[in-house]
């Protein structure tokens, strides 16, 4: 597998990735790493704030690691991300999050 350089990616895609994870904050850490300071990180994953059916959050069907809105941008701050939800339909029944690097505190 081709290694990725640190800060050399300007945009990370991850859809539909995170819940099927059993180490979330190793990929986390990763795609923090690899992230150009300037870049942006677009992914999908369902937080339990939302309403959804209750039989998606089982280990027979893949989803191991399920996040509150707090658990998800405590994970992305634990690696120097800001964390934003971006609706990319009209209703708003559908949204990604945009995660950037965090700016140093001057």
């Amino acid at each position: 597998i081709h290694q990725i350089g640190d800060s050399s990616t300007k945009v990370v895609i991850c859809t539909e990735v995170f819940e099927h994870l059993f180490h979330p904050n190793a990929a986390m850490a990763e795609i923090s790493k690899i992230l150009h300071p300037e870049g942006a990180v677009y992914l999908t994953t369902l937080l339990s704030d939302y309403k959804f059916d209750m039989n998606y959050i089982h280990p027979s069907k893949g989803h191991v690691s399920i996040f509150s809105r707090n658990s998800f941008e405590t994970l992305c701050k634990l690696h120097g991300l800001s964390w934003e939800i971006v609706p990319f339909d009209s209703d708003k029944q559908y949204y990604m999050h945009r995660l950037t690097k965090m700016k140093p505190k001057n």
